[in-house]
C-alpha cells in the first residue's frame, strides 16, 4: 500500500511532497498529515494560520496530463476535500472556484475553514506530477477521522486526472460558483465581471461579460472572486 506519512509538524505540506516526488522519485498516491504547518501557504501566498487544523497532501503522477491542463489539479482537490467534508460531517458540500469548500446553507459549519491547492511540476510536454493539497481548521474533535477521510478521497480524486473530461464534469455538479454573478480582480492587473457560465476543460472559469462574450479565467490569472448576488 502506497505511504502515508504523518507529521505533528511540518514546514509546509506541498513543499514536502513536492521534495519526495523529485529526490526520492516517490509514487502516486504518496500522502502527508500533518497537524501544524511552519510555513504553509494558500493561493495567492497568503500564509495558512489556524492552531488547530489539519493539512493533508497527495502525490498524483498522471498518465497523460497535457502542461494546458495542469490546473485540473485544483478541480480535483476540491472534489476530494469536499467528499472528505461530507464524510466526516455527515453533510453535504460544494466547492467554490477555485479554492474552497464550504457547505451549503442547511448545514451548520460556519466556523470550518476548507481551502485546496495543487501545484503541479512540468516535464517537457507533459505534467510529470501533481501535488493535491487540503487544509481544513475547525473540525479538531474529528481531525484524526478527517485526516483519513482527505487522503483516501485526494487519491480518488487524483486518479481522475487521467481522465479530464470526468473529473470536470463531476466538479460541474459540485461547484456553487456556477450560475452566479461574480467579480473578479484578475492578476497582474485588471477587472472583469460577469456570469460563472461553465469551467473548461483546462480548469479554468468561463465567465459571460454583460456583452455575451466568454472569456476563460485561468486560476493563475485570479487576484480575487467575489459573488455579486448572495
Amino acid at each position: 500500500m502506497t505511504e502515508i506519512r504523518r507529521a505533528r509538524f511540518a514546514v509546509s505540506v506541498d513543499a514536502l511532497l513536492q521534495q519526495w516526488a523529485r529526490q526520492e522519485g516517490a509514487p502516486a498516491g504518496t500522502a502527508l498529515i500533518a497537524s501544524t504547518e511552519i510555513a504553509g501557504r494558500i493561493r495567492g501566498g497568503v500564509e495558512w494560520r489556524h492552531d488547530e487544523s489539519v493539512a493533508v497532501g497527495v502525490l498524483a503522477r498522471p498518465r497523460a496530463l497535457e502542461p494546458s491542463e495542469v490546473e485540473l489539479g485544483w478541480l480535483a482537490a476540491g472534489l476530494g476535500a469536499a467528499a472528505a467534508l461530507d464524510q466526516v460531517t455527515g453533510g453535504h458540500s460544494v466547492c467554490l472556484w477555485p479554492d474552497r469548500v464550504v457547505g451549503t446553507a442547511t448545514d451548520d459549519r460556519e466556523h470550518v475553514d476548507a481551502v485546496v491547492s495543487s501545484a503541479g511540476h512540468l516535464g517537457p510536454g507533459r505534467v510529470d506530477d501533481v501535488v493535491l493539497i487540503a487544509r481544513v481548521a475547525g473540525l479538531a474533535d474529528v481531525a484524526d477521522g478527517l485526516g483519513e477521510a482527505l487522503v483516501a478521497e485526494l487519491r480518488s480524486s487524483a486518479r481522475l486526472l487521467d481522465e479530464p473530461t470526468g473529473l470536470v464534469e463531476q466538479y460541474r455538479h459540485r461547484c456553487a460558483t456556477l450560475g452566479r454573478r461574480v467579480s473578479m480582480t484578475l492578476l497582474p492587473h485588471g477587472t472583469t465581471r460577469g456570469l460563472a457560465r461553465d469551467v473548461s476543460l483546462e480548469g479554468a472559469l468561463l465567465v459571460e461579460s454583460p456583452t455575451g462574450l466568454t472569456e476563460p479565467i485561468p486560476v493563475a490569472t485570479l487576484g480575487r472572486l467575489e459573488t455579486l448576488d448572495g
